[in-house]
């Protein structure tokens, strides 16, 4: 059954900290002191002092720790901000020594549901403000601006690449969608009985940053570091993915620092830009960031579903939302949709579904637990395929980090 602690969406960190500090133990004797400063010494039996450091926690240390689930909002807004991307920007400076002329070469990737939601913002058209965006960040020192769109395209090859693996060994049970930092976190904290079945492809944010940064240095002839990679995301839990540890080549994030659409749009409005009257910057390193197919968290389950049932079933797919092929069915909750291919016979061959927000993910999470021998309800087993999972009841065009509409 579920529980209304279950059901909230927001985590906030856990009063104390469980995460062990590596204490180096010593056979003397010995007490400890605090002056009047509040600074800790350590005395020893012969009266000798030695100055204690302070023990710290940071940001990867909390990532391997299981003693609190959180979406990490309240703690990382003050470690990834713009007020640090402006610190970087004021101390870029020229340096006739390094291949690229400068001591650091800054760049920004866009999420388009950032764009959107910049767009809606100002009542621009999402291409025109891609633009003006551009415009902008040069203007503050930005080397290069690009959409997350090419990463987005190989994130989804590699996905149903993976989802087509898995069928052809035999792999039973559901894959899950591993893009949302929230869910990833909830699900490594709560539910590890479940990783398993989570895709191991990166996100189109991770993707893109280790993208540029191999692009870049290879044609500036640069060091890594000296890249900066500052990603626009519509979430907040972005920023505690850009500091995973496995998230990095040469010991260097491939993501710097993330910042929040409402984040940049706050930034606009304090400098006093007249966003609207910006010219368009038309130039090109990438795509630009127009209208996508598929989900507003990326469109993974529509290009999966796209590629399975052409390469498993011979059946070429068009939109999976107006195929009549498709038996797209609501359940209780319209955040929870079901996604059928059927054949000629009404008979389904492959089943797909969205499960958006920790209503529909603990219920999903429930389902694919392994079973309790003294359990006195029986829960119905999950038979998807694959399940697009996001912690976002409306997904990534709905993330905390979006411009929140005005209140009437």
């Amino acid at each position: 059954l579920l529980s209304e602690d279950a059901l909230n969406d927001f985590f906030l960190p856990a009063q104390d900290c469980v995460k062990p500090v590596e204490v180096h133990k010593t056979q003397q004797d010995s007490s400890i002191k605090v002056d009047e400063a509040g600074k800790h010494w350590e005395v020893g039996k012969d009266g000798t002092e030695h100055a204690l450091e302070t023990a710290s926690i940071t940001l990867n240390d909390c990532l391997a720790c299981s003693g609190c689930v959180t979406t990490a909002e309240s703690v990382l807004i003050g470690l990834q901000s713009w007020s640090e991307v402006a610190r970087v920007l004021a101390e870029v400076t020229v340096d006739a020594v390094s291949p690229s002329g400068r001591t650091r070469i800054v760049v920004a990737s866009i999420s388009p549901q950032s764009i959107a939601s910049i767009a809606a913002s100002f009542n621009l058209p999402r291409t025109t403000t891609f633009r003006k965006l551009k415009t902008l960040l040069k203007s503050l020192g930005f080397t290069h601006v690009v959409s997350t769109n090419p990463g987005r395209e190989v994130s989804l090859h590699h996905a149903s690449q993976e989802f087509l693996r898995r069928r052809k060994e035999g792999i039973t049970g559901p894959l899950l969608a591993g893009a949302c930092p929230g869910w990833i976190c909830y699900a490594e904290k709560q539910k590890s009985s479940i990783l398993p079945a989570i895709s191991r492809v990166r996100s189109p944010q991770q993707l893109t940053g280790r993208m540029l940064k191999d692009v870049l240095t290879r044609e500036l002839g640069c060091a890594r570091r000296e890249v900066v990679h500052v990603a626009i995301m519509p979430c907040f839990d972005k920023k505690l993915e850009a500091s995973r540890q496995e998230f990095q080549e040469e010991e260097v994030r491939d993501v710097d620092t993330v910042v929040t659409s409402a984040e940049v749009v706050e930034m606009i409005r304090e400098s006093g830009c007249l966003f609207r009257e910006l010219q368009e910057d038309g130039s090109s390193f990438g795509p630009e960031s127009g209208r996508q197919p598929g989900s507003s968290s990326g469109g993974y389950l529509a290009h999966i579903m796209k590629e399975a049932a052409w390469a498993l079933h011979g059946i070429r797919l068009g939109s999976v939302e107006d195929d009549p092929r498709i038996r797209i069915t609501k359940q209780r909750s319209p955040k929870l949709k079901e996604y059928e291919l059927l054949d000629s016979d009404g008979q389904t061959l492959l089943r797909f579904a969205e499960a958006y927000g920790f209503r529909q993910i603990t219920s999903l999470t429930q389902k694919m637990a392994p079973k309790a021998t003294n359990s006195r309800r029986q829960v119905k087993r999950v038979d998807y395929d694959y399940v697009e999972v996001m912690a976002c009841e409306s997904g990534c065009i709905n993330g905390g980090g979006q411009v929140k509409p005005p209140v009437d």
